[in-house]
């Protein structure tokens, strides 16, 4: 007899769901600060001191869809359980991320 009893979580299509909406979504508010704040910049150096937080982003980007394509390549070869932990992982990763490359292009306004 079992004494310890696991609530099921969600399952696997759920935190695909989340990854096709959510992941692109901040990703697309994160660019349109690194824009805006792109727009704004007075002179070349503000330009220059901003592109590595959109180097950044971009890498966000691109490293969540190569951990997401590798994830997709272990369904049925891995329990459930922990594929939806990966793709939680992945998931907080690049919202995280993205929130940080946001709050530092947010604190990089320069008033004149």
């Amino acid at each position: 007899m079992e004494l310890t009893q696991t609530k099921p979580g969600p399952p696997v299509g759920f935190y695909k769901a989340v990854g096709n909406i959510g992941v692109p979504i901040a990703g697309i508010g994160a660019l349109l600060v690194f824009a805006l704040q792109l727009w704004h910049a007075v002179d070349g150096f503000q330009r220059f001191c901003l592109l590595p937080v959109g180097l950044g982003i971009a890498t966000i980007g691109v490293s969540y869809y190569n951990h997401r394509r590798a994830l997709d390549q272990l369904e049925g070869k891995v329990d459930n359980k922990v594929l939806s932990g990966l793709y939680q992982a992945g998931i907080s990763m690049a919202f995280f991320g993205y929130l940080l490359c946001e709050m530092s292009l947010v604190f990089s306004v320069h008033r004149h």
